[in-house]
């Protein structure tokens, strides 16, 4: 069994590597890691942790970013990334 780790992130890349991080730290290693990224399209840092998340992803196959385009709110971002877990491991 795989297991799905879902991070949303409205945040500053520091904060989103730190969570990144901890899920790599970890002795279980049967995960996927799904950040969804629900920043507003003009956020300052919304760039950064894009390019950072994909740095770690180039890296690691079990990691995977997506981007919402608009901001839609921690409830959309979770379940955008429990459709893609759902379909990735369904």
């Amino acid at each position: 069994m795989i297991t799905a780790v879902i991070t949303t992130c409205k945040r500053k890349p520091e904060m989103v590597e730190r969570a990144l991080k901890s899920v790599l730290a970890q002795t279980y290693t049967n995960w996927n890691l799904i950040v969804v990224d629900d920043s507003p399209a003009d956020y300052e840092f919304r760039d950064g942790v894009k390019q950072m998340v994909n740095t770690y992803a180039q890296n690691d196959s079990r990691i995977k970013y997506v981007q919402h385009e608009k901001n839609s709110g921690a409830c959309k971002a979770r379940n955008t990334a429990l459709n893609i877990a759902y379909n990735t491991e369904g």
